[in-house]
């Protein structure tokens, strides 16, 4: 044996005495972040000061909020971009600006901008754009950058002056030139630079060795205390150099990864030291015990690394660590990341859980739990050692593979409850067991859900089509109990739940007739009462899935629609479902932790039900739990108080004070704007942005944005599918809009104004948090509406008004000054034509007299020869026999009419002459009589013509002088008669119409007719149009001053020469007059 062998034999032991192996047991989960969307190998991670995540990778440094993954890339162009896509390095400065150093030089994020660009060095610096960056520190105005075989650099951001600071006069070797970590010593301003072999410590921009090894340091990190600084080997060696003794360094060494690279460092919260290694998994060392232990990928252990390369470490503000894989993209150690503990089947470990379908549970003395399954039988987990052992009827250990349910009957012995197998009792200790069955005992079927034992020592056991019996043990004694239904339609035998209350009732579920309680009388018969849902004591529903009685004696029923708590005092039971806060109406299983909270499992997740308050938390698969949807009855609490639920994936195992609620509340941050669901970015055409949104808190937009949306995110990064959002917009809308996952606001067509719109978040647990996100919006009018536009309007208009004023009175003068000269030339004028005027009233005067004179003195010499002609018609009337002279009689009577109404006229001429005006006298006038009065007048000039005269029956009664208006119809007929010209058939018609309060008489010949030039004027005095046919001009101009004294109106129409006219004469309808059978009677005043 060598000489050193028993030295290396000791440092063997010595390093396996602080390396712990990894076990299922101790093993920590990790698990993978974004993989869907990130595989890239992380060079280094870090979480800016704004809560995102950066990743750098040897393609470019991605930014992840949790949702969605960016990368910025290498420049194509020498402005935008990376000065190289491998990254090696990256901090954040006091602007919060990242500085990143690449494998080719140094490159900013602009966080403003929102782009990655070329460091601005000025041109005396540029040099270090050649430089392969390996490290980066900034303080102040001082950017300190080591390289890879190039020194120490310090770079003034302000004055752009590069400096290389020399390290030492002892540097070794060109490695002393390769810069692996800058690390101020406790804000200090002098740092502890750390190169392959040694570390240098730099004061005044000139560094001295402080420690010296020969190991080569691959990696190296400050702790957050400032007092240890930590160095990473490539032998998988830690090296820790205690910084409290100023510069007299102490140095530890352990090893924690044999042989491997030491690629990353971090330290946790509670001050281990992370290492991630090359090929050798993560080694956990902990200073306080001192001890090392190492986790690898292992497909026999859930949740073990995802690879076993680890090329970077960081623990993030809200305690996770984050690792960076190579070829594997992200994982996170996080203990809250999964609120329970999962077991399951392990395909690679045959001492684990063998199958996944978990129906029943029962603990034991030693707290060891028998988990019955569906297809694998029993299985019995020491809990200790974590392993489990399997009783089956493939290993001939069981009766059956299929066991749902399980009952201790305190004598040593196990019941086992199968489906098509029957009931096996197990015995504990020697692991023997008999089998009762349909073929060998008392019971009707061999499919067991559930059993119970009561005060007596009676198994109580329910069978599926078998009903339910009972069996003692001790004296074999067994019977049936019949469960009959209110609707008579047989016995129930689908029993699959019972419970033994503490009073002794029997509470059995069944699956299609609802509920039973069953209680024992003194004289040993059963009194059984039926619970369903169309009962009286009403159950959602008649498939019971389980049947609970908590600390505080309440009966509890789960069904397939809804909870159902008993109330002893009323025999009825309340409902508790969806409307009450469920997530879910199917109960699958109903336990209550030592606190009071009962948590029921259903088809969707796991429920936490308070009873006292009514309130609920919700948990589903993302929490751990084996699945959404659980088995019905599998649920247990053990001894230790940790709840057990079983589901068609495993099971879960918790403690109730462990699942805490989630009380971080994640940063909420704006992502985009958008306008017409375009994405609005910097500087671009719109305008309106100088900076990305993220660093905006106020924007302002047109009104010509009508349509603007902004999205926002929760920097959340284990669950973000978990975070519920609402907004509103603050002088818009007065109450939140909750819509759930959804993460963008649209707004369209708003009023111009100021807006607040204000975002908030729930955390993974569903709490909304009271941090609330706010960008204030300005909306800006069109001009027409703004307040300079509405300045210069009225300016405008009442400058415009004093200009048209100044103009109005200008032209006023004007026209003044021309009027007066008018006025002057008129009033001469008018002078004049008084003077004219005054001769002719004068010479008016007297022949008014005259005419006067002329007027009577016609009306003298008139009256006498009508009186003369009236008297001898008179004379000639009492010699004429009417019946044997009718035509002559009709002569006589037309002749005294003529000089009647003739007497009529000369009066009125007389009248006029005297007053200037017609009289009338009015009277309600039946016009078929004035009208047949009209006719007789003209009817001597019919006899020697064939004109034809058709007058309507049934004339209505109008208001008027008797005389006038039979004037105005003589004339009208007289003149239809002259203008007939030589007509073949010539036709006179009397019409009327009624209308508008209004009626029309239409006086219409086939005549001449006339154009409409002498329409226009045929009403105006003296006017003739018709040489051949006799008259004065004067008769139409008559009929039109008597129509318009009746307050009536009359027009000529015709449609030119040779087509006929038609006289339309308009009078004022009388209602009255028409309805009053007086006026047409014998004794009307016309008759």
């Amino acid at each position: 044996m060598s000489k050193n062998a028993p030295i290396v034999f000791v440092l063997i032991l010595l390093w396996s005495g602080y390396c712990i192996a990894q076990s299922a047991k101790d093993s920590l989960a990790f698990y993978p972040i974004a993989k869907d969307v990130f595989q890239a190998s992380s060079t280094q991670i870090l979480q800016d000061s704004k809560g995102y995540m950066w990743m750098g990778t040897t393609n470019g440094i991605y930014r992840y909020d949790g949702s969605d993954i960016r990368l910025f890339a290498g420049s194509t162009d020498g402005k935008i971009g990376l000065t190289d896509g491998y990254i090696k390095c990256f901090i954040e400065n006091e602007d919060q600006n990242l500085i990143i150093g690449t494998l080719y030089g140094v490159s900013i994020y602009d966080r403003a901008l929102d782009v990655v660009k070329p460091y601005p060095f000025k041109e005396e610096s540029q040099f270090l754009q050649s430089k392969y960056i390996n490290a980066l520190y900034q303080k102040d105005e001082s950017l300190w950058i080591g390289t890879f075989r190039n020194g120490l650099f310090k770079h003034n951001t302000v004055s752009g002056e590069t400096i290389k600071i020399s390290l030492s006069n002892l540097k070794d070797s060109e490695e002393d030139d390769t810069i692996f970590g800058i690390h101020e010593y406790q804000n200090s301003g002098n740092y502890f630079v750390v190169t392959a072999g040694t570390v240098f410590f730099v004061t005044k921009n000139k560094g001295s060795q402080v420690f010296k090894t020969n190991e080569f340091i691959q990696e190296s990190f400050l702790t957050p205390d400032g007092n240890t600084l930590v160095l990473g080997t490539r032998t998988g060696k830690l090296i820790l150099l205690d910084l409290t003794k100023d510069k007299n360094l102490s140095a530890k060494e352990v090893m924690v990864t044999p042989n491997h690279t030491i690629l990353s460092l971090a330290t946790d919260h509670h001050g281990n030291i992370w290492c991630g290694s090359e090929n050798a998994g993560i080694a956990i060392y902990n200073p306080k015990t001192e001890t090392v232990k190492v986790y690898k990928n292992d497909i026999t252990i859930p949740q073990s690394p995802i690879g076993n390369s680890i090329w970077s470490l960081y623990q993030s503000k809200d305690n996770v660590m984050w690792l960076g894989l190579f070829k594997n993209g992200l994982s996170i150690y996080d203990p809250n990341y999964h609120k329970f503990e999962h077991v399951k089947v392990n395909p690679f470990r045959p001492d684990k859980l063998n199958n996944n379908i978990i129906h029943c549970f029962y603990e034991d003395d030693a707290n060891n739990l028998y988990i019955g399954t569906d297809g694998g039988g029993l299985n019995y987990w020491n809990r200790e050692t974590d392993t489990f052992t399997h009783y089956s009827l493939d290993n001939n250990t069981l009766h059956t593979n299929v066991v749902l349910s399980l009952l201790p009957d305190g004598d040593g012995n196990l019941y086992v409850g199968s489906w098509a197998h029957g009931l096996g009792i197990l015995n504990l200790k020697t692991k023997n067991y008999e089998v009762l069955t349909t073929e060998n005992s008392f019971l009707e079927a061999n499919h067991i859900f559930a059993m119970a034992k009561d005060a007596k020592g009676r198994i109580w056991i329910p069978t599926f089509l078998g009903g339910l019996h009972w069996y003692n043990p001790t004296t074999k004694a067994n019977g049936t109990i019949p469960l009959t239904t209110e609707k008579g339609t047989g016995l129930a035998t689908s029993v699959s739940r019972i419970l033994i209350a503490n009073d002794g009732a029997i509470w059995v579920g069944t699956q299609n007739t609802g509920l039973y309680k069953i209680i024992e009388t003194t004289t040993g018969s059963w009194d059984v009462k039926q619970y369903h849902k169309d009962g009286n004591n009403d159950l959602t529903n008649d498939f019971v899935t389980s049947i609970y009685q908590d600390n505080d004696d309440v009966i509890w029923v789960g069904t397939e629609s809804g909870l159902n708590r008993y109330d002893e005092i009323t025999d009825k039971f309340q409902f508790i479902t969806k409307k009450e806060g469920l997530i879910d109406d199917a109960i699958k299983a109903i336990v209550q932790d030592k606190n009071g909270y009962h948590w029921l499992s259903t088809g969707h997740g796991l429920i936490q039900y308070n009873d006292a308050t009514k309130e609920t938390l919700h948990y589903n698969r993302s929490d751990g739990l084996q699945g959404n949807e659980f088995n019905r009855s599998s649920a247990f609490y053990t001894k230790d108080h940790t709840l057990l639920f079983g589901g068609s994936n495993g099971f879960n195992i918790f403690n109730p004070e462990e699942v805490k609620k989630d009380s971080e509340q994640p940063q909420i941050v704006l992502k985009n704007l958008r306008i017409f669901n375009k994405e609005v970015l910097p500087y671009d055409d719109s305008g309106i942005l100088d900076k990305q949104i993220t660093e905006c808190n106020s924007v302002t937009l047109s009104h010509k944005h009508s349509v603007f949306s902004v999205d926002f995110n929760a920097l959340e990064y284990g669950h973000p599918e978990r975070i519920n959002y609402a907004y509103y917009l603050e002088g818009f809308e007065k109450q939140w809009n909750y819509v759930g996952t959804n993460n963008r606001a649209t707004y369209t067509n708003l009023n111009h104004g100021e807006y607040i719109l204000r975002i908030k978040a729930t955390n993974t647990d569903g709490i909304w948090g009271t941090d609330e996100a706010k960008l204030y919006i300005t909306i800006t009018p069109p001009f027409w509406k703004t307040w300079w536009f509405k300045m210069i309007t009225i300016l405008s208009i009442a400058l415009l008004i004093y200009l048209v004023h100044f103009l109005r009175l200008a032209r006023l003068k004007k026209y003044q000054e021309e009027l007066e000269v008018q006025i002057a030339d008129r009033t001469s004028e008018l002078q004049l034509e008084k003077k004219k005027l005054s001769v002719a009233a004068k010479e008016l005067s007297e022949k008014n007299a005259e005419i006067q004179k002329f007027a009577f003195a016609i009306s003298h010499d008139l009256k006498s020869p009508t009186g003369s002609i009236q008297a001898l018609t008179n004379l000639i009337a009492t010699e004429i026999d009417p019946e044997k002279q009718p035509e002559l009689q009709e002569y006589v009577n037309m002749i005294h009419m003529s000089c009647h109404t003739m007497n009529d006229l000369i009066t009125d001429i007389t009248k006029i002459a005297k007053l200037g005006k017609i009289e009338n006298h009015m009277q309600p006038l039946d016009m078929n009589k004035v009208l047949d009065l009209a006719h007789n007048t003209v009817k001597g000039k019919l006899n020697n013509s064939n004109i034809k005269v058709k007058i309507a029956d049934n004339m209505p009664v109008i208001k008027g002088d008797k005389n006038r208006i039979l004037q105005v119809f003589s004339n009208l007929l007289d003149n239809a008669i002259k203008y007939m010209g030589n007509e073949t058939h010539p036709e006179i018609t009397v019409d009327f119409l009624v209308q508008n309060n209004t009626i029309k008489f239409f006086v219409t010949d086939n005549g001449l007719g006339m154009d409409q030039n002498a329409l226009e004027k045929l009403f105006a005095p003296f006017m003739r149009f018709h040489s051949g046919v006799k008259g004065t001009g004067l008769g139409l101009y008559m009929v039109k001053q008597i129509v318009e004294s009746h307050e009536g109106t009359i027009k000529a129409s015709s449609e030119g020469f040779g087509f006929g006219t038609t006289f339309t004469v308009v009078f004022p309808y009388y209602k009255e007059l028409n309805t009053n059978p007086f006026y047409h009677s014998e004794t009307s005043l016309v008759s």
